[in-house]
């Protein structure tokens, strides 16, 4: 049993939300506060507008929890730590991507060393992540991303039904996905492919048989998936971020970009480092169905055994142990 209290703040691909539901359901005195975090996705100068609104909310969280003891907090995405690092508390900095991904300009990097150095610990949630953490402290911690998995779910038995579940953005590989999206439909017009509707290149999908769907909650993720065969992913980045894992979770092969890093070890995705392995990957998926149901459910047992939510809440319990 332990004697502290843990408090998430933001919530990021509904990683917080499910860290913080598992750790409750282990006995843990857990919780998920969301700093207001006005002009977030806006130019520099308007998100400047925002920063009294954001400073306001933190110090409204600190003085909630200033009679408490023993308490940790665990921020999500790097800047917004800014506003607690003088904190009395144990102060725990989560990465996810973007907020330490380098190159960064100057003064975020300078930022973010800043806040590494008041931060007991660093984590970071993806392996290509791992070079930018270090850079800002040399003892972080790569946690992976929890996984709510359901059994009960799988995926489309209507064979050819794709799902590129990536944002159609420069970071994600859009013009690889796009085009390796039109030669496959040129050789397999029978085939459906389905793009999520976000992006800033969204408007360069303009092939009149794709298809779209809406972005949808984390929560309402799985049932989404359900309606697909195959799942295309990011293209750039060369990691597996939540989108990848939820596919494979899912029981369905997954086709993205990944580097060789070691935690992907025996790692059953499809490797795809341009638009025309993207297309040979989907061909042989789509000619051998027995293939495409066999790489889906080795790919739901690698994920089940590296991503379930108790066995990263176990691993991330062990690092606030070690804070006392």
């Amino acid at each position: 049993m332990n004697n502290f209290k843990v408090v998430h703040i933001n919530d990021v691909a509904n990683v917080s939300n499910t860290l913080v539901q598992t750790l409750q359901e282990m006995g843990v005195n857990a919780e998920l506060i969301h700093l207001q975090r006005p002009f977030a996705r806006k130019i520099i100068c308007t998100k400047l507008l925002g920063l009294p609104l954001r400073l306001a909310s933190a110090l409204k969280i600190l003085w909630s929890l200033r009679k408490e003891k023993n308490v940790i907090l665990h921020i999500h995405y790097f800047s917004s730590a800014l506003f607690f690092i003088f904190t009395r508390h144990k102060l725990v900095v989560h990465a996810h991507g973007t907020d330490i991904r380098m190159p960064l300009n100057k003064f975020r990097f300078l930022v973010n060393k800043l806040i590494a150095k008041f931060a007991d610990i660093v984590i970071y949630s993806t392996p290509d992540l791992c070079e930018s953490a270090q850079l800002l402290s040399k003892k972080a911690i790569y946690l992976p991303n929890p996984l709510r998995i359901d059994r009960n779910l799988r995926p489309s038995t209507q064979h050819g039904k794709i799902l590129v579940f990536a944002a159609l953005n420069e970071n994600k590989g859009a013009l690889h996905l796009i085009e390796a999206s039109t030669a496959f439909l040129n050789k397999f017009p029978r085939a459906e492919i389905t793009f999520l509707k976000m992006g800033s290149l969204l408007d360069r999908a303009n092939d009149e048989r794709f298809q779209f769907v809406a972005p949808v909650s984390p929560e309402e993720i799985p049932a989404l998936l359900a309606n697909y065969s195959i799942v295309v992913g990011q293209q750039k980045i060369g990691a597996l971020g939540m989108s990848e894992i939820e596919a494979m979770g899912m029981g369905l092969p997954t086709i993205c970009y990944l580097k060789g890093h070691s935690e992907y070890k025996e790692c059953p995705v499809l490797i795809s480092n341009d638009s025309s392995e993207i297309v040979n990957h989907l061909s042989n998926l789509f000619l051998n169905p027995d293939l495409a149901r066999d790489i889906g459910e080795k790919s739901r047992m690698w994920t089940v055994a590296h991503f379930s939510r108790k066995s990263v809440s176990e691993k991330l319990l062990k690092i606030y142990y070690s804070l006392y």
